[in-house]
């Protein structure tokens, strides 16, 4: 995009690599604030009983939740990850375990997901199978939908369902598990294990096969006979309650098409048009424009002067030749 001049405001970069935060620092105190209200408030909706006690849940909410300090270690941790380096050390952490955890969960390895960069960079991309659409494996294919009838899933081990989510997203995802699993941890816990947690530490582990033995997060079996086994899962090194989910990014209006590749979909039958349905359409390759390096003014000078030149050179040799053809009486 060219040509704007004076129409953009100054100093508003619009998402290009010079929007970052060097150029444009992000208040870390409005951070910290912001964040301080939001969990409060949090709190304070939980603890009303319906009451409609605004002032004393507030109350509640403010003596429970001291203000976030602006440098807090883990908030400048969090913070240098989304606005300086989207390569960091703590998403690449969490996101190498959310990869194990899959791995081990579905038996395919589908890597990373796509890294932030450095600055960080959001731009979404395409919604298909390398950018966190969730798709079916059946076989060698893989598809963003399938009907039963035309694809026989489940004929093969390898048959599974997968996402493969953005190193953001899967960063996130254990972030939430780690930072709220580990309390869920401990309110399932005797008080004596509760003790024997703070003087130590939960169960360690490297993915989420090395929970099976984290009895503080127990599901009920519907065999027969009763038994119970761990739900935990590995989050930050460690075995919590699992609390994060991924949730489809998809317009309610739309749906993958069914047998298809992933990145196709169609508006569904029984959409009422009740929803935006904000969407890029999906562009051909044939789509496009041819782009030219500005010349300058020079170039169409002196090409104005060579044509000028040979007009005269050609002009003044017709000349000459008919004046010659005129005295040999040949014209």
């Amino acid at each position: 995009l060219a040509g704007y001049d004076q129409t953009f405001a100054e100093k508003s970069f619009y998402n290009s690599h010079l929007d970052s935060n060097k150029t444009t620092p992000v208040s870390m105190e409005s951070i910290a604030a912001s964040a301080t209200i939001l969990a409060r408030a949090a709190v304070a909706s939980a603890y009303d009983n319906g009451d409609l006690d605004a002032e004393t849940s507030a109350a509640y909410a403010t003596n429970l939740i001291p203000d976030l300090d602006p440098t807090d270690e883990s908030l400048m941790e969090l913070a240098n990850c989304l606005l300086t380096d989207g390569n960091c050390d703590l998403l690449l952490k969490h996101g190498k375990t959310e990869q194990q955890n899959s791995k081990q969960r579905t038996g395919v390895d589908l890597g990373l997901g796509v890294a932030l960069g450095t600055p960080p960079n959001y731009y979404i991309s395409v919604y298909d199978a390398t950018n966190g659409q969730s798709f079916v494996q059946i076989g060698n294919a893989w598809y963003g939908a399938y009907t039963k009838d035309d694809k026989k899933y489940g004929e093969k081990n390898t048959d599974t369902f997968l996402v493969r989510a953005s190193l953001l997203e899967t960063g996130i995802y254990g972030l939430l598990n780690n930072y709220l699993g580990q309390g869920d941890a401990a309110s399932e816990m005797e008080e004596a294990d509760r003790t024997m947690m703070e003087t130590s530490s939960l169960l360690t582990c490297s993915s989420t096969k090395d929970c099976s033995k984290a009895s503080y997060c127990t599901v009920s079996s519907s065999d027969e006979d009763g038994s119970s086994s761990s739900s935990a899962v590995c989050a930050g090194n460690v075995c919590v309650c699992p609390r994060s989910h991924y949730h489809l990014a998809l317009d309610e209006s739309i749906e993958a098409v069914p047998n298809n590749s992933t990145g196709r979909y169609r508006v569904k039958d029984d959409d009422e048009g009740v929803s935006a349905m904000y969407t890029e359409p999906y562009w051909s390759s044939t789509v496009g424009v041819r782009v030219y390096r500005d010349a300058g003014d020079r170039t169409g000078t002196w090409a104005l002067g060579a044509g000028l030149v040979v007009a005269i050179v050609a002009f003044a040799s017709t000349w000459s030749l008919k004046n010659k053809l005129k005295k040999e009486k040949l014209y």
